[in-house]
């Protein structure tokens, strides 16, 4: 798209996470001919602060502490370079920033529509029209954690079947220091969790065909009650 990243000494470059504070100038042109761009985000936090990208979501891939200090770092840097505003917007720390980036290429004209994806996939598909009159629903995720509650899947889902009285079972690989009260009074009714604290994560991966015929099993017995 023609966005020029020059460092101190006027040379161009293309950043990564832990070259953003090398960022001197942001070139955007202005004279840039795109479509109407919509962008679905998986979460509402913003991209910097404790709810944003690094802090919330680095360390779920992988990323050290030291790392993540380097992430909030380089994209506190970057949005001090281009518009600080914008990245305390709802959605702007989802994809690792990609929403704000976006947001910043977008013509006067024609500014990025940034929406909640699982809203959007939802109304897309008719979600709601079609589990309305159900007696049970069963979704999943990766990894059930805090940033659930930041409008994944899940927990849209959840809140639907609060607000139609309806169950709602989730399955996930993993479970990761929540609040198991919170989440039921939001709606949720059971966690089926495949792996458990005696586990190895490789153990999970090379088992994960088994695991998941056993929480099955263990659903199919709790559906005798619905």
């Amino acid at each position: 798209m023609g966005v020029k990243f020059t460092n101190k000494e006027g040379k161009c470059f293309i950043p990564v996470g832990g070259t953003l504070k090398l960022i001197n100038n942001v070139e955007i042109p202005c004279n840039l001919h795109i479509p109407e761009i919509i962008v679905l985000c998986d979460v509402n936090n913003p991209l910097l602060g404790d709810n944003g990208a690094a802090k919330r979501y680095a360390p779920q891939k992988g990323a050290s502490k030291k790392e993540v200090k380097l992430l909030e770092q380089g994209l506190t840097h970057l949005a001090n370079l281009t518009d600080s505003k914008i990245a305390q917007k709802s959605g702007m720390g989802a994809g690792g920033g990609v929403p704000f980036g976006l947001s910043l290429i977008g013509a006067k004209e024609v500014q990025p529509q940034i929406v909640m994806g699982t809203k959007f996939i939802m109304e897309l598909v008719e979600f709601e029209k079609r589990a309305r009159n159900t007696n049970l629903i069963i979704t999943g995720e990766g990894e059930i954690s805090e940033s659930t509650k930041y409008g994944k899947v899940c927990w849209e889902v959840m809140r639907f079947g609060k607000i139609h009285k309806i169950p709602v079972i989730a399955i996930t690989g993993r479970i990761n220091k929540i609040n198991s009260r919170y989440f039921c009074e939001h709606g949720l009714t059971e966690i089926f969790c495949l792996s458990n604290n005696r586990m190895t994560q490789a153990y999970s991966i090379s088992h994960t065909a088994e695991l998941l015929q056993s929480t099955a099993e263990k659903i199919g017995q709790l559906l005798k009650k619905y």
